[in-house]
């Protein structure tokens, strides 16, 4: 699929683009692209896919997987939206860029998760480490809904050092859930004797 050019509402985007998701309202649209003009001072390129959210009524592009500060600068990697929450005021996301949040740390070499905010264009990393809000888990994540008010969010995750004290003797992907008003995560598929061990 090929979007607008900036500042031309019938010129197509330079690179290929995916329309990916839907806001409830149909007011925006989630891109998954590859092109370097859908607005101005942004860049991308085949090995730089980026997340956008596009708004139908205004046209107005927002670079969704930005560095920190700078609303038109794209993060490293690629990043993949996922999901709008139903008020459209969050977008869930994957990304392997390690510079999406200030201070972060990130060395998996792997998707992680995270969360866009419309209303302050901020981006909360969601698949991040017990001991640090900004610091990846140690292996990948890939993000899967979120709730109708952008409040929690569910994911699958091969990391074991997401929650305190967890013990994962199976090595393989668990289920788990970020409340974004603490930041919180708990591990969903928990053995049923413990909440720590999948």
């Amino acid at each position: 699929m090929r979007f607008s050019a900036f500042g031309s509402a019938a010129t197509t985007a330079n690179g290929s683009s995916w329309a990916m998701d839907l806001s409830a309202d149909g007011g925006s649209v989630a891109v998954y692209s590859s092109a370097t003009d859908l607005l101005p001072g942004a860049s991308g390129g085949p090995e730089s896919w980026q997340a956008y959210s596009i708004d139908r009524e205004t046209g107005l592009v927002s670079l969704v997987s930005h560095v920190p500060g700078s609303g038109t600068t794209p993060a490293g990697g690629q990043s993949h939206p996922v999901r709008f929450s139903q008020d459209g005021q969050t977008l869930l996301f994957s990304s392997t860029g390690s510079d999406l949040v200030a201070g972060g740390v990130d060395t998996n070499g792997y998707t992680d998760a995270f969360v866009w905010d419309r209303g302050t264009g901020e981006v909360t990393l969601v698949s991040h480490a017990a001991s640090s809000a900004t610091s990846a888990g140690n292996r990948e994540s890939t993000p899967k809904a979120v709730s109708a008010d952008g409040r929690f969010v569910t994911f699958e995750s091969r990391a074991t050092d997401l929650i305190p004290g967890e013990v994962d003797p199976h090595n393989e992907q668990d289920v788990f859930l970020w409340d974004r008003s603490t930041g919180a995560i708990t591990l969903v598929s928990h053995a049923h004797t413990s909440v720590t061990t999948p």
